[in-house]
């Protein structure tokens, strides 16, 4: 029997935008200290579902069960830039969370994914 071992990955500090052209709305992030790449874009869809969290100091939303292309490695010449035209096709899934320092730092409608039909009813 062989069972997966995933690997928690984790960038301590990203910035990160939700950008919206005609219908489609793309979560991209870039990461200043992230040894898998340094940057990555996804398409959010309206079956995506998100959900609040707060535990241990920190805050945040949880994208359950995203689905998201890998980070660029640095080899690659493209790994400083995303296509919004065309993002990378979603090979991966598994939940995204995005944490905060503080509930001050949390937006007051989670990512504003509202305006993507994004199911945000466990907000």
């Amino acid at each position: 029997m062989v069972v997966p071992i995933t690997k928690k990955w984790e960038s301590s500090l990203a910035r990160i935008q939700v950008i919206k052209r005609d219908r489609i709305v793309q979560l991209v992030v870039f990461f200043s200290d992230f040894h898998h790449g340094k940057c990555m874009n996804f398409v959010l869809k309206g079956t995506d579902t998100l959900e609040s969290f707060g535990k241990a100091g920190k805050f945040g939303v949880r994208i359950v069960d995203a689905k998201f292309a890998l980070p660029k490695t640095e080899d690659d010449p493209a790994s400083d830039f995303v296509s919004l035209d065309s993002p990378d096709y979603p090979m991966e899934h598994d939940d995204i969370s995005i944490a905060f320092d503080s509930e001050a730092g949390m937006p007051s409608d989670p990512l504003l994914l509202h305006m993507s039909g994004v199911n945000t009813d466990t907000l």
